[in-house]
């Protein structure tokens, strides 16, 4: 409840979302997540998978749950370096939370930390005796929040609260079970369990409750409960071992009166059945004799290797995973090692090779078999580049009815300070394989009968030139800006700029807005980089998979339903638009105001001043915009919105690495006349949280259904953008140096 009671929002993702990393990311991003909670192993698959820009709002990361390795504390330094990491220890037992540490710049591994108000921790040997920093001893908590002991259950109680002397004090202690050490720095390190209790995705479960209730079988003479991992990392599989004295035994019986019992988390993933347990002289049990789980399933079981292209994929992944040698298309997912976190990766891996998984199939359909019935025909990545005709999507269309006097010069366009090294000839090399891989980079349009057809080429070409040292920069620019051609194509073209030895090399990139979005320019940058570093090393160049494509996103929008969305955009763009100027005037006569905010109103516009409404930067932005606007006073103003159009919920669609103009354009009405500034920003946000699927369906409706109430709507005379944070990584090959210039678009189109 602490984030409720600060005054903080809780984001909770739907069943759904839970094990799909991609849904996670999306939702953190859209929602501006501030802190998270969550375990090691969940945390290091969300850096894994985030791509530019997202988690970027992350201010506070904390782990809890499991041992956070020390590879969790790299990759967080590497992708978050400026968000505070910490790591926190307590069992129920101690009310949850009894330690933290926040990471710093020294800590190789990440330790759990030093005892927070209310808490006293010991670190004890066998006989109860404080143990000197440097020596592991057993981790037992006193203080307030020690709760009484086990309801119902006094033998357990007694076993682990005990009342001792501790330094000549009389303490109430909590004996955890699990070994620590303190570092010369009063620190605590926390070393594993020291008992039969076992972790096992974040559950702290009891062996011999489970070897107990695997022993009332009466097929069972012995049992052990073990906690299973590959790779080094926490326990991810409870295993049990049982002897059977050569009886055959049902393996899923014994798991359904196991289930009837004991809590699912408790109800081993694998049983493997041994004609007796080996044991030492001492009579404990022989772990190193115990077979691998996972070979003795497939010894015992039916191996069948994949049989389609498909099958064969999904094993590659498992086997990457689940550190399985071979993989057959009837193992289990789970029996094999996997579990949420596991599942939340193939997820992902599946989606860069192709293959749509949703994540309640994993569950349903838990081997590769029934796994790749499942999904077939569900793929959302692009096996071969597109060619040939393309529709045209909603925003091109808008952008055609504009009738600009040149519309082949309406760019965008970047400059880019290039590495120190970087070879131009490898750098084409790279960026002709990033148009073969993106489809739009190869788009040109062709005006037939009244209307403009699209179209991608099947050839990469790439205009690529070169200027010296001696060329006037302003004048490579403005050449490049006009050179693009809508009809006869390049709509992208590239410019190496060499500059003197003193200046770092320029590049600059040119793209026709019809075929580039904000969002493009990081998918592009992103690639260049990899197929540059690939290509300067002598490799094939190999960029990720092909997420849906520009062609069947526009299928996919245009045959899809809208219930309930006609009505609402027929409303919202009938509102009178008073104060709209006549005419627009051209790019010529547009006067631009730029304003830079320091750092310090940055940081509130961003953070602080969104924390009173739960609001995002944009709608508290636009709840100030909106009365400024209203210059009538008659308590309504109407603007248009800008959104980037690449919604995360359309079935069977995946945006994250498509290259292409997906903006979403649509209007809305905002009331002025509340009185106070208060109910002004609540009920904006409101209003903009309401639009449904963020506008997506007003470009659809107005100018792909050609809906005759939306066609004849004027434009308002206002547009709002919020572009957010779109900075490129400058640890690239190319760091970006200016965005646009005057150039990008002709004087004598109109102004848009």
């Amino acid at each position: 409840f602490w984030t409720l009671t600060t005054g903080g929002t809780l984001v909770l993702p739907a069943p759904d979302q839970e094990r799909d990393v991609i849904s996670l990311l999306a939702l953190a991003n859209e929602q501006r997540v501030t802190h998270t909670l969550c375990l090691p192993s969940l945390y290091e698959v969300l850096l894994e998978h985030a791509g530019s820009g997202q988690l970027d709002s992350l201010r506070v990361a904390i782990v809890a749950g499991e041992a956070c390795p020390a590879r969790v504390l790299e990759a967080h330094r590497q992708r978050l370096p400026d968000t505070a990491l910490h790591n926190e220890y307590g069992p129920t037992e101690g009310t949850v939370w009894c330690t933290a540490h926040r990471a710093t710049g020294g800590d190789e591994i990440l330790p759990i930390g030093r005892p927070i108000a209310g808490s006293r921790i010991f670190l004890l040997d066998e006989h109860g005796n404080p143990v000197p920093p440097g020596f592991a001893g057993e981790i037992c908590l006193a203080g307030s929040g020690v709760v009484p002991g086990y309801l119902g259950r006094p033998d357990l109680t007694a076993e682990r609260f005990v009342s001792i002397p501790v330094l000549g004090v009389e303490e109430r202690i909590y004996r955890t079970g699990d070994l620590g050490a303190w570092r010369s720095d009063g620190v605590l390190t926390y070393l594993g369990r020291s008992d039969t209790q076992l972790k096992v995705r974040g559950h702290r479960i009891e062996a011999t409750a489970v070897e107990t209730a695997l022993r009332s079988n009466p097929a069972i003479s012995d049992a052990v409960a073990l906690g299973w991992s590959a790779a080094g990392r926490p326990a991810a599989q409870l295993v049990a071992y049982v002897g059977t004295d050569g009886v055959e035994l049902d393996i899923e019986d014994v798991k359904g009166t196991l289930s009837a019992t004991l809590p699912e988390f408790m109800v081993p993933d694998i049983v493997v059945s041994l004609p007796g347990i080996p044991r030492l002289p001492n009579g404990k049990v022989n772990v190193g004799s115990l077979p691998d789980p996972h070979d003795h399933a497939r010894r015992v079981g039916e191996h069948v290797a994949p049989r389609t292209e498909r099958e064969a994929v999904l094993a590659s992944i498992w086997s990457d995973l689940l550190g399985v040698d071979v993989v057959g298309v009837r193992d289990d997912f789970f029996e094999l090692g996997g579990d949420s976190i596991v599942s939340i990766r193939m997820i992902s891996r599946a989606r860069q090779a192709g293959i749509h998984v949703a994540p309640g199939q994993i569950a349903g359909h838990p081997t590769i078999e029934q796994l790749a019935t499942a999904t077939s025909g569900e793929a959302v990545l692009q096996d071969e580049p597109v060619s040939g005709p393309v529709p045209i999507g909603p925003i091109q269309q808008w952008f055609f009815e504009m009738n600009h006097a040149v519309p082949d010069q309406w760019n965008q366009s970047s400059l880019f300070a290039v590495e120190a090294g970087v070879d131009a000839g490898v750098l084409e090399r790279a960026l002709r394989a990033c148009v073969a891989h993106h489809d739009m980079l190869r788009s040109r349009f062709v005006h037939r009968n009244g209307t403009w057809e699209q179209h991608v080429d099947p050839a990469a070409s790439l205009a690529f030139d070169t200027a010296d040292d001696t060329a006037d920069v302003d004048d490579v620019l403005a050449d490049c800006q006009r050179s693009l051609d809508l009809e006869s194509g390049p709509l992208f073209r590239a410019v190496f700029i060499a500059r003197p030895a003193s200046e770092p090399n320029l590049l600059f990139l040119a793209a026709h807005h019809l075929v580039v979005d904000v969002v493009s320019w990081a998918i592009l940058i992103d690639d260049l980089d990899r197929a540059y570093r690939q290509a300067a090393a002598g490799q094939d160049i190999e960029l990720p998979p092909r997420t849906t494509s520009y062609r069947d996103w526009i299928a996919s929008i245009a045959s899809a339903e809208i219930p309930g969305e006609r009505d609402y955009w027929i409303a919202e763009g009938a509102a009178p638009l008073e104060g709209a100027p006549a005419t627009w005037g051209t790019e010529a006569s547009q006067q631009t105001v730029v304003v830079e905010l320091e750092a310090e109103t940055t940081r509130l516009l961003l953070r602080d001043a969104n924390e009173a409404f739960r609001t995002r930067p944009d709608e508290l932005m636009i709840a100030a915009l909106a009365p400024v606007l209203d210059a009538q006073a008659d308590g309504a103003v109407r603007l248009a919105l800008e959104r980037h159009g690449r919604p995360s919920d359309i079935p069977g669609v995946d945006l994250s690495r498509t290259i292409g103009w997906f903006t979403a354009q649509y209007p809305i009405t905002l009331t002025t006349d509340h009185g106070d500034d208060s109910r002004l920003i609540a009920t904006t946000k409101e209003k903009l949280r309401g639009v449904p699927r963020g506008g997506l369906g007003y470009g659809v409706l107005r100018y792909l259904h050609r809906l005759p109430e939306l066609v004849d709507q004027p434009e308002p005379a206002y547009l709002f953008n919020y572009l957010g944070r779109t900075s490129v990584d400058d640890g690239g090959v190319v760091r970006a140096v200016s965005s646009g210039d005057e150039s990008s678009r002709h004087p004598g189109n109109g102004r848009a």
